[in-house]
């Protein structure tokens, strides 16, 4: 069967953490990692999404690549501001509780500003994990969902002084 990587994940930080979940054997000294996605009719062709360190990827020899993802470093200086700039989007991962809002509310902040002063256009998300659309959560998740907004202005308000 016919394949094409559509999809390149970059692997930017260190601990190469990515690149480990898709290695088939983590003992090999073979380092290629990707995943292969079957199509979703027989007719069409699958696809495969590969993972790049950062000192592996080059546009030119990838230039039918319709998306590239980065899993960036949690230390902000190590993730290349040559890549930064080019980011279409950026989502950070969190939790809806009140240790993920206290925790990441700064984290997310912070990253979406750094990202700021290197790309403009960039359009920020903060995802979050495990949402429950339960009517026993509804009231709860209201809660929260304003505690983390409240947590991010809060962030911005202290960042802008900063800058």
């Amino acid at each position: 069967m016919l394949f094409r990587s559509d999809v390149i994940l970059l692997d930017l930080d260190p601990d190469k953490n990515l690149r480990k979940l898709f290695l088939e054997d983590q003992d090999s000294e073979d380092e290629t990692a990707s995943l292969y996605v079957p199509p979703h009719k027989r007719t069409d062709v699958g696809s495969t999404i590969t993972v790049l360190n950062a000192d592996e990827w080059d546009e030119k020899d990838y230039p039918d690549i319709k998306v590239v993802i980065c899993d960036c470093s949690p230390v902000l200086s190590e993730n290349p501001s040559h890549l930064i700039k080019k980011f279409n989007y950026c989502v950070i991962p969190t939790t809806l509780n009140p240790l993920g809002i206290a925790k990441n509310g700064d984290v997310i902040t912070r990253t979406f500003g750094h990202i700021r002063s290197y790309n403009k256009k960039a359009e920020l998300f903060a995802l979050i994990n495990c949402y429950n659309q339960s009517k026993n959560f509804e009231n709860r998740n209201q809660i929260l969902l304003r505690s983390l907004e409240e947590v991010v202005a809060n962030c911005r308000k202290r960042t802008l002084f900063v800058n």
